[in-house]
């Protein structure tokens, strides 16, 4: 995975995308802001992925960890890169 996308938890849930984005906005150019929202209720997960056109913005936004915001504590890493996805069991062996 590239060195240009943050992983960020615990967001408050009273923040929306447009939020989440203003709130790195100010270290660089954003490409991305993946804000996943819960199907049922409609509301956000708390979590955020950021991507950023450039590295030394990222690295730059990893200030934003541990800042309190609205009670809550910020997490804010380097996005890590997502393990693939097992075969299951190569398709149950060719499905017999």
């Amino acid at each position: 995975m590239n060195n240009q996308k943050i992983y960020v938890k615990n967001i408050p849930t009273t923040y929306d995308k447009d939020k989440v984005e203003h709130l790195f906005s100010t270290y660089g150019k954003i490409i991305e802001v993946h804000y996943p929202v819960d199907r049922k209720t409609n509301k956000p997960k708390g979590y955020a992925f950021v991507t950023f056109e450039e590295s030394s913005s990222t690295q730059q936004a990893l200030e934003k960890n541990c800042e309190e915001i609205e009670g809550q504590t910020l997490v804010v890493e380097i996005a890590k890169e997502k393990p693939p996805k097992k075969q299951k069991k190569e398709k149950a062996k060719n499905d017999k």
